[in-house]
């Protein structure tokens, strides 16, 4: 029986949406198939109800995208992000390739953070070098959820799930792959900012990651510091949903991603990367304490009256209407 790898989310309401993957083999290296296929379960029903299929054998979606580099790439060029192909047709910015260098056997599994004509660049530099001749082929291999299920109050209702994604492959050993899916009101990688936001509080942040050799995707960045907050309130019960659009998670974003940012181009502990670092941290550390209380645990919440004295109160303690009274 296949291992369940991943979990997709599919947003209520939305019509059908694609499910992309990436087959793995038995040692859970990337692979590309020659084909595939899939088929869609809900996990709520016993194996020979008539409402467990929700999509029955139908074929996978490959990505075709297949080109070669033009010039060496990775370590010892000046950007290690760029990646020259002789042809950037269907390459798409936020998806995944496989980057092989068929001299060496070397294969790397790139996400594409932008595209340029036809040169790419990748959202983390590359670990080493590949010669010009590599391959460049598409990872992905999509599927699509039923827009019913999508729009089924009462199976949200219900849970909005466990669904199974069964794959098989042609090219791949083993042949098979499964992957859980759920339905939710919300998508889990909704981001509160925008990386333009995030200026507000690092101008200059954003360019000097770009313009550094070894330098990181700003927006990989921004994900870890989304996924941060995800985390911190997850630990303690809370809904991340109900925190979008609230002013102090924003602002901890925000400040998180300027810390990841300003470490990763920090070179010492005396280095001003590394104070602005501290700075940044110590704000966000500052911004989730008025959601926790020390130790992790959630505020309570206190039902008060919003006199206006308890507002003119909040606002000399530099709170507004989006916080948690405590």
């Amino acid at each position: 029986m296949a291992i369940a790898r991943k979990v997709h989310t599919v947003t209520f309401g939305e019509g059908a949406q694609a499910i992309l993957t990436i087959p793995v083999d038995g040692r859970g290296r990337p692979k590309r198939p020659t084909s595939g296929a899939y088929v869609i379960v809900d996990l709520r029903y016993v194996v020979d109800s008539a409402d467990r299929v929700i999509q029955t054998s139908t074929a996978g979606v490959v990505d075709t995208v297949d080109t070669t580099t033009t010039a060496a790439a990775g370590i010892g060029q000046a950007e290690m992000r760029k990646v020259a192909l002789t042809s950037a047709a269907g390459v798409a910015a936020q998806h995944r390739y496989l980057l092989t260098d068929l001299t060496t056997g070397l294969a790397d599994l790139v996400e594409v953070e932008s595209v340029v004509g036809s040169t790419v660049y990748l959202s983390v530099p590359l670990a080493a070098t590949y010669a010009t001749g590599s391959t460049f082929r598409g990872a992905e291999v999509s599927a699509t959820f039923p827009s019913a299920e999508a729009a089924d109050e009462a199976r949200l209702d219900d849970g909005g799930g466990p669904y199974m994604v069964q794959w098989t492959w042609v090219g791949v050993d083993p042949t098979s792959q499964d992957e859980l899916c759920y339905v939710r009101r919300r998508p889990d990688d909704l981001w509160l900012v925008t990386l333009d936001e995030c200026d507000q509080v690092d101008v200059t942040l954003r360019a000097e990651l770009s313009n550094t050799a070894g330098g990181m995707a700003p927006r990989l960045f921004l994900r870890q510091a989304h996924e941060d907050l995800r985390t911190q309130l997850e630990a303690v019960a809370l809904d991340p949903a109900a925190y979008f659009g609230h002013r102090v998670a924003r602002e901890y974003v925000k400040r998180r991603w300027a810390f990841m940012g300003r470490m990763h181009l920090a070179q010492d502990e005396a280095s001003p990367n590394k104070i602005k670092a501290d700075m940044h941290r110590f704000e966000a550390r500052d911004l989730i304490g008025t959601i926790l209380l020390p130790g992790g645990h959630p505020r309570p919440t206190v039902i008060t009256s919003q006199r206006e004295d308890d507002d003119v109160a909040d606002a000399a303690e530099g709170r507004s209407k989006f916080f948690t009274r405590a």
